[in-house]
């Protein structure tokens, strides 16, 4: 089971940095379409909810309807994946993660907030650097690898946008993405 376990680790990580290679190489997004923003956001948060309740943390999820972008559809499901399982895996235990997405003039804004423990007040933007991790969440139980926010940075940055993290109170972590 050990084994298994390294081996679905370390294949994931190695499609991760792929991924972001690809995005180095290639930042434009491959395949631009119109599609359905708030669909697609409600879809891959769907897919976490029985995860959420498994682990005690309930996703509040404000979505305003029929947001319309034209992007990278797959692009844009692995960020939103990326931002929701980072706050799965990091988030205080038994405390709420808020999403929401509302279309800002012709921009799109996504912000999830969730509380966190070790993290300093302010901007929170390293978070963003290739296999950083905070020393809270350097351990093996968290599965992650330091690799997925990069992998959201090199997908928003493609995309033309922007992504911020920031921690007010020294507890709540905030990522906003604006697309």
């Amino acid at each position: 089971q050990n084994t298994r376990d390294q081996v679905r680790r370390l294949t994931s990580l190695t499609n991760q940095m792929v991924a972001l290679s690809r995005l180095d190489e290639n930042p434009e997004p491959r395949e631009k379409s119109e599609f359905d923003f708030s669909e697609v956001a409600y879809e891959v948060i769907d897919h976490f909810s029985t995860l959420s309740e498994v682990r005690g943390k309930k996703i509040n999820a404000d979505i305003e309807d029929g947001i319309k972008y034209t992007g990278d559809e797959n692009s844009i499901r692995q960020l939103i994946s990326i931002l929701v399982d980072n706050a799965m895996k990091y988030a205080v235990e038994t405390t709420p993660i808020d999403i929401s997405m509302r279309r800002d003039g012709r921009k799109v804004r996504f912000m999830l907030r969730n509380l966190t423990d070790g993290m300093d007040e302010g901007s929170q933007d390293i978070l963003f650097e290739r296999f950083y991790r905070l020393d809270s969440s350097r351990n093996s139980a968290t599965g992650g690898s330091g690799i997925g926010l990069s992998v959201a940075k090199a997908i928003v940055q493609a995309h033309k946008g922007k992504i911020t993290a920031e921690n007010k109170n020294g507890k709540g972590l905030k990522i906003t993405v604006i697309l």
